[in-house]
C-alpha cells in the first residue's frame, strides 16, 4: 500500500516522465485525470474530414462491426462554435452509414486550444451537457490528432489518410500508452473504402 501511495503522489508531480503513467498504469496505480496536451495548436486547422485509426469506442461504437469510422469537424462563423459528424458503415465496409452529430465549443481558445466541449445532438435537439473533449496529440503538419476523456474511458486516434504508414500509426499509438491508456482496450478501426 505504501509503494502504491508513493506512485500517487509521484504521479502528481509535473515532472514525472510520461513513461512512469505507463509504468504506474501497469502497476494498477491510481492515476490522475487526463489532461489536455500543453501544446498550443490553431483549433480551426483541425477542422475537416479525419479517418478513425483506433477507438476505445463509446456506446454507439461498440456494435461489432464498425467500418470506415470518420469524424468531420465543421466550423460555424454565425454562432462561433463547430459541428461534429461521427459516421460508419456497421457490418460491412459498404453498408449503409451510421451518422451522430455534436455541437462543439473550444473551451480554452485563448491558451492551448487543446480542450473542447461537445453537446451530443438527439433528435435534432442538442443535449443540455458539455462533455469534456480533451486533444492529447497533434501533428505539428496536423495530419494526425489523438482525442482523449479525463477518465482514459474513450479514446479517438485519427488520422487525415484512411491508412497511415505502419510507423507513423506506432508513433500515434505510442501516445496514449504514454499517457496511461489501457492499450488493450484500443481497438483498430478498418478503413477499407472501395475505389
Amino acid at each position: 500500500m505504501l509503494i502504491r501511495k508513493a506512485i500517487i503522489v509521484n504521479l502528481q508531480d509535473d515532472a514525472t516522465p510520461k513513461h512512469s503513467l505507463r509504468w504506474a498504469a501497469k502497476a494498477g496505480a491510481a492515476l490522475p485525470p487526463l489532461e489536455a496536451s500543453t501544446k498550443t495548436i490553431d483549433p480551426m486547422k483541425c477542422m475537416g474530414k479525419w479517418f478513425v485509426t483506433h477507438v476505445i469506442p463509446n456506446f454507439i461504437e461498440k456494435i461489432p462491426g464498425v467500418y470506415n469510422e470518420t469524424e468531420e469537424y465543421e466550423w460555424d462563423e454565425a454562432n462561433k462554435r463547430f459541428l461534429v459528424t461521427l459516421s460508419f458503415a456497421k457490418g460491412s465496409p459498404t453498408a449503409p452509414r451510421t451518422v451522430m452529430k455534436q455541437r462543439g465549443w473550444f473551451y480554452d481558445a485563448v491558451t492551448t486550444g487543446t480542450e473542447w466541449r461537445v453537446s451530443p445532438i438527439v433528435l435534432g435537439w442538442a443535449l443540455p451537457v458539455k462533455l469534456r473533449y480533451i486533444i492529447i496529440d497533434c501533428a505539428d503538419d496536423y495530419s494526425s490528432m489523438t482525442v482523449g476523456y479525463p477518465d482514459r474511458s474513450l479514446l479517438w486516434v485519427m488520422a487525415r489518410e484512411s491508412n497511415p504508414p505502419a510507423e507513423r500509426l506506432r508513433q500515434m499509438l505510442a501516445v496514449p500508452e504514454e499517457l496511461g491508456y489501457d492499450m488493450s482496450k484500443v481497438k483498430p478501426v478498418p478503413q477499407e473504402w472501395s475505389a
